[in-house]
C-alpha cells in the first residue's frame, strides 16, 4: 500500500543494500541489468542464438559443465507499484501455429477466465509464462546460498520489495524490420515487511474515524427518538388533561 503510511526511505534502503549485494555476487548465474552497462566484462561469454521457433534472436550463455545453452535473464529489484494480467501473444502476429499453447494455471486464471480468451487469435505460450516466487529467508539481504519457494500471484501486494526476472527477445515483424520486447519471466518477494506495516497503520487509522462517523451517525437518531418519546408524554398529557375537564363539566 503506498499512501502516507509507506515507509519510503526503507523501501530504497532494501533495493540499495539488494542491489549492492547482487553486484558483489561475482558467480555467473544472475546477472543484474545495470550491470550492463557498467560491467562490460559481463557480456563475455553472452551471444546472440537465432531461434526457429517461434522466430526470434535471444540472448544465451553457456551453462556451466558444457551442457548446452541457456535463454539469460536479467534482474532488477524495485517497488511492486502495480498489478498487471499475464500477456497474450497474437498468434496470427507470427502465424507459428507450431508452437504448442499452454494453459493457465488455477492460481493465475481461478475462474477460467483468461483461458477462455484463447482461441484462433489468442494463444498463452511459454514466453507468456510468469513464474511468482518468494525468498524464504524473508527479509535477509541476497546471498549466494538464498533459496526461494514457488508461491501464487495473488500473495503479492502493492508496496512489497520485489525482484523481476526479465530477458530481451529480438522479433521479426512486417518488411524486414524488427523488435525489441521484453519478457517478464518471473516476479520474486524480496521484503513484504514495509508494505505490511504501512497496511498495519492504515487500518488503525481508519478504525477511530469509522468509529467517530458511527457515533456521528446515531447521534441524530438517538435525539430524534427522545424527541418523539417526550411528544408521546405530551400528548398523553395533553389528553387526560383534556378527560379531566370533560368528567368536570359533566
Amino acid at each position: 500500500m503506498l499512501n502516507e503510511y509507506y515507509y519510503k526511505e526503507a523501501a530504497m534502503i532494501a533495493i540499495a543494500q539488494e542491489a549492492t549485494a547482487r553486484n558483489n555476487d561475482k558467480s555467473l548465474a544472475d546477472y543484474q541489468l545495470c550491470q550492463i552497462s557498467t560491467t562490460p566484462d559481463l557480456m563475455d561469454g553472452i551471444r546472440i542464438v537465432h531461434i526457429e521457433v517461434p522466430k526470434s534472436w535471444r540472448l544465451t550463455r553457456k551453462i556451466p559443465g558444457g551442457k548446452g545453452e541457456e535463454e539469460v535473464t536479467l534482474n532488477v529489484q524495485g517497488v511492486m507499484v502495480k498489478n498487471m494480467l499475464p500477456p497474450f501473444l497474437e498468434n496470427m502476429r507470427d502465424a507459428q501455429a507450431v508452437e504448442e499453447a499452454l494453459t493457465f494455471g488455477k492460481d493465475v486464471d481461478p475462474r477460467g477466465i483468461l483461458q477462455g480468451l484463447c482461441g484462433s487469435e489468442l494463444m498463452h505460450l511459454e514466453d507468456n509464462v510468469v513464474r511468482y516466487f518468494e525468498r524464504k529467508n524473508g527479509r535477509a539481504i541476497f546471498t549466494p546460498s538464498s533459496s526461494y519457494s514457488p508461491v501464487s500471484p495473488s500473495k503479492f501486494r502493492i508496496g512489497d520489495v520485489v525482484e523481476a526476472q526479465m530477458s530481451f527477445t529480438m522479433f521479426p515483424i512486417k518488411d524486414g524490420q524488427y523488435k525489441m520486447q521484453i519478457i517478464l519471466r518471473g516476479v520474486t518477494i524480496l521484503d513484504s515487511s514495509i508494505a505490511q506495516k504501512a497496511l498495519q497503520k492504515t487500518m488503525l487509522k481508519k478504525k477511530p474515524i469509522e468509529t467517530q462517523q458511527t457515533a456521528i451517525t446515531t447521534m441524530p437518531k438517538r435525539r430524534q427518538l427522545h424527541e418523539m418519546i417526550e411528544g408521546i408524554k405530551r400528548c398523553r398529557i395533553d389528553d387526560e388533561k383534556d378527560d379531566d375537564e370533560n368528567m368536570g363539566e359533566d
